[in-house]
């Protein structure tokens, strides 16, 4: 009896462990409401990132300008590859939105679920980089 208690135990704690290692769901849209912690506000087009899961392509909008490149993710470990940007100008308040957003997507690293309608991003370090819910 002793011994099938400490596998069902055994076998439970692994199964957590794999859950844990689960990728969060991050195809889609997702409009940027938070980066370093602090409101996104913007006078023009709202920030965004669409993750194309297929394509493993990410895009978006910084707020003023247009962002491209690719992306994979293993388990919490979220790898943006190539991103590049159109050069257009715009409102000085949305630019600083920009400047703050192309170096937090520029840190990223990791990603976590929050539910199924937020992902939060984070830094090498761990700090919290994005916060993104679900369009």
């Amino acid at each position: 009896m002793k011994k099938i208690v400490l596998f069902v135990a055994s076998a439970v704690a692994a199964l957590s462990m794999v859950s844990c290692a689960e990728s969060p769901e991050v195809a889609g849209d997702w409009k940027v409401v938070k980066i370093g912690g602090e409101s996104v506000e913007f006078m023009e087009d709202a920030p965004f990132l669409s993750f194309d899961a297929a394509q493993g392509r990410v895009h978006g909008n910084t707020g003023v300008n247009i962002i491209n490149g690719s992306y994979t993710i293993d388990g919490h470990k979220l790898h943006l590859i190539g991103i590049g940007t159109t050069m257009m100008a715009g409102p000085e308040q949305d630019m600083q939105v920009e400047q703050k957003f192309l170096s937090a997507i520029n840190d990223v690293t990791t990603v976590k679920g929050s539910g199924n309608d937020k992902i939060l991003l984070y830094g090498k370090d761990g700090n919290l980089l994005m916060e993104l819910v679900r369009k």
